[in-house]
């Protein structure tokens, strides 16, 4: 077991032991933490474990020369992540199992590319571009009820794209009710069951606001306004 030395601690090694001082070993360190596990020169290297005293976080892999090179599974409060280090670094693809009480998904994503795949226990999935604290940016979700948005995210919410199911699709812009469902706040609605082309804007419950556009299957054209709770203000039909 050593006290490690924070400040050059390289250098302080380097001083007191020969550069084959491979040993199995415990390291302290001033601020807490410890590893156990394979040393050189009384730097972590092999295989091995760093626990970080002030959050809990457990490192558990492969070390070279003090940093995390190799696979590396990570335990932290409220995800396991797993994959490649090098030079102290994560790369390629990396996993998440994430589960914070409320919310539970397994994510696989590139470092390098941003691409993410999300997986929920629902079923609920993803696939596209995500940022670094795992919001999606552009991509497409598969939900259970089968509804599909493909399209950009605003704080990895659905934003702007297209919504489908059975049939059914809207292109525009969106808002949401709840986490799983959307309504077009702005765009194209096509209604396979009156086969209606709609385009407009759209209220929560997909209520007609303002200006809307009907195109029937027979080409026949009606141009709308609306006020409030889709009541009709004008109505004009082009043949």
């Amino acid at each position: 077991e050593r006290m490690k030395n924070s400040s050059k601690p390289n250098e302080a090694s380097a001083n007191r032991t020969p550069e084959n001082d491979v040993r199995f070993e415990t390291l302290k360190y001033p601020n807490g933490d410890t590893y156990i596990g394979k040393t050189l020169n009384a730097e972590p290297h092999g295989e091995g474990t760093h626990t970080f005293v002030s959050s809990g976080r457990v490192m558990k892999g492969e070390f070279k020369n003090g940093q995390a090179n190799g696979m590396m599974t990570i335990t932290d409060k409220y995800y396991v992540q797993t994959g490649k280090f090098v030079n102290g670094k994560p790369v390629g693809d990396q996993r998440y199992d994430f589960d914070d009480g409320v919310t539970k998904l397994t994510e696989i994503r590139n470092m390098e590319t941003g691409a993410s795949s999300v997986q929920y226990p629902d079923k609920t999935s993803f696939s596209g571009t995500s940022d670094e604290n795992g919001k999606y940016l552009k991509g497409k979700v598969k939900y259970t009820s089968g509804i599909t948005f493909d399209g950009d995210y605003k704080n990895g919410r659905p934003y702007r794209g297209v919504w489908e199911k059975d049939g059914r699709i809207m292109i525009g812009e969106f808002g949401e009710l709840t986490s799983t469902e959307l309504y077009l706040k702005f765009g194209y609605h096509y209604d396979p069951k009156n086969q209606i082309q709609t385009y407009g804007s759209f209220t929560p419950g997909m209520k007609r606001i303002g200006y809307s556009r009907n195109v029937s299957p027979d080409k026949t054209i009606k141009h709308y306004i609306y006020g409030e709770n889709e009541k009709e203000i004008y109505a004009y039909v082009q043949f």
